[in-house]
């Protein structure tokens, strides 16, 4: 990362971008105002080079698909950009005592984090993994969606013909889940690049091919995820202490920041192995003799599985359990050396 770039904030909603550029001999910096389109984005560039920037570090909030045009816009530009957490701003803009908040000084407190903190870099999603992201997505609305609509059939004040309604909506809705599913095995099939980390995923006992494609279209990036604690960061399941002097001694927990998904996607995986599986039946057995409770356990073996889950996208192998679990092997294999 070039340290040396010009720091510019960038608040986006969904018909303007508001840039401001940070320099520390001017508090209110310069500013612009353009629409969030492809023309606004090309004045966005000329007045970049009008103030002589040629290259910018870019700092943008992560806004679900607003901030796409303009992050992909500056990344083909040859800028730098960040996409970041709006939580990590928003603690920033409370730790610098800013109480105004308009578009103008999101675009300030932006670059102040950009200049200051220098977030790691930002690249575009491969188009297959995207692809992948959106027909998950998807399944998951349409999953609710059902979902709900089973709920709604609890109400015994529905009429017969709201109760045959809801049954015809809920036999769609089941359709376009397996017309979902099809279109996500089809792209699995067609594009090598999926198929083959899927597959060794799918070799993890407990987890499915559902199961393999949504933790691969979260830890496909193997330069951000290149040891497996990050990955259990990012499903919030790290180990999160409170202590301090004598007073505050709270019970150790996991941390629960990060992507809630991740943890619903591996909880029935770690049911299922802590009951099928030898193996950790067997590291099951050494923690309840330690005195684990059932829902430590459970936590214990879905971080076991992300961990599971580096090793086996890192060496491009399936599953080992001799790997996964050395000490059950190594006693065994000691009295036949």
């Amino acid at each position: 990362m070039d340290k040396t770039l010009i720091p510019v904030g960038i608040d986006v909603s969904k018909l303007s971008l508001e840039a401001r550029v940070f320099l520390p001999e001017r508090s209110a910096g310069l500013f612009t105002r353009v629409a969030n389109r492809d023309e606004g984005l090309t004045q966005l560039q000329h007045w970049f080079l009008h103030q002589g920037y040629t290259r910018v570090h870019a700092c943008l909030e992560a806004t679900s698909t607003y901030s796409d045009l303009v992050a992909h816009f500056l990344y083909e530009q040859g800028h730098h950009v960040s996409l970041v957490n709006p939580a990590r701003v928003a603690a920033f803009r409370t730790s610098e005592g800013i109480r105004t908040k308009t578009d103008r000084h999101d675009a300030l407190v932006l670059a102040r984090f950009c200049a200051q903190k220098r977030p790691d870099l930002w690249c575009p999603t491969p188009a297959p993994i995207q692809q992948l992201q959106v027909l998950l997505a998807h399944l998951d609305d349409v999953l609710n969606m059902r979902q709900q609509e089973r709920n709604r059939l609890e109400n015994l004040r529905l009429d017969a013909t709201t109760r045959q309604s809801i049954h015809e909506h809920i036999q769609w809705l089941h359709t376009q889940i397996q017309q979902t599913l099809q279109r996500a095995g089809a792209l699995l099939e067609q594009t090598s690049t999926l198929a083959e980390p899927c597959a060794h995923l799918d070799s993890i006992p407990g987890i499915a091919q559902l199961t393999a494609m949504r933790l691969y279209s979260v830890y496909f990036d193997q330069q951000r995820f290149n040891r497996a604690p990050k990955l259990v960061a990012q499903a919030g399941l790290c180990a999160a202490q409170e202590i301090s002097g004598t007073s505050v001694h709270r019970r150790a927990s996991i941390s629960k920041v990060g992507n809630a998904q991740i943890r619903k996607w591996l909880y029935m995986p770690a049911l299922s192995v802590m009951r099928s599986d030898v193996d950790f039946l067997r590291w099951v057995g050494e923690l309840k003799a330690r005195g684990k409770s059932n829902k430590v356990i459970i936590v214990a073996i879905m971080r076991k599985l992300l961990h599971i889950v580096h090793g086996v996208l890192k060496s491009n192998q399936d599953y080992d359990p001799c790997k996964a679990f050395p000490s059950h092997y190594a006693k065994e294999e000691l009295p036949a050396a």
